[in-house]
């Protein structure tokens, strides 16, 4: 990573930071994970086909640190980024971390009424997939 930073190109840094964010909340550490997300969300703002998932990213890790409201509002503007920009299979991961979450904090309904009404990802089975 430093030698690549040398090269000053700024080409890909967001992603390759968010990679680093991953690894290391795999890991367990949680807290240097969410830094380094931040780092990424911030390396080159213009680079934003990266966008939807290290906002997912961050959501995710939000989430392991309790911080439900915060992991939500990730979630749905990783989905507005990645509808906004016709990313397909970003929005279906977020679309995916979402419904777990509103799963698992209790509202089922509100997860199963976002999801059959939105037929965006081109699956007429999207509805029904198993979250």
């Amino acid at each position: 990573m430093a030698d690549y930073l040398e090269l000053r190109t700024g080409l890909g840094i967001s992603r390759f930071t968010a990679f680093l964010a991953a690894a290391q909340e795999c890991a367990g550490a949680t807290a240097d994970a969410l830094e380094t997300v931040e780092r990424a969300l911030k390396a080159n703002p213009d680079e934003i086909v990266d966008r939807p998932e290290t906002l997912r990213l961050r959501g995710v890790i939000q989430l392991k640190l309790g911080q439900e409201e915060l992991a939500e509002a990730d979630f749905r503007n990783s989905l507005a980024d990645a509808q906004s920009m016709g990313a397909k299979a970003w929005e279906l991961r977020t679309t995916i971390s979402l419904a777990r979450l509103l799963r698992d904090t209790g509202r089922r309904a509100t997860k199963r009424a976002q999801c059959s009404a939105r037929s965006t990802i081109g699956s007429p089975k999207a509805s029904i997939l198993p979250i």
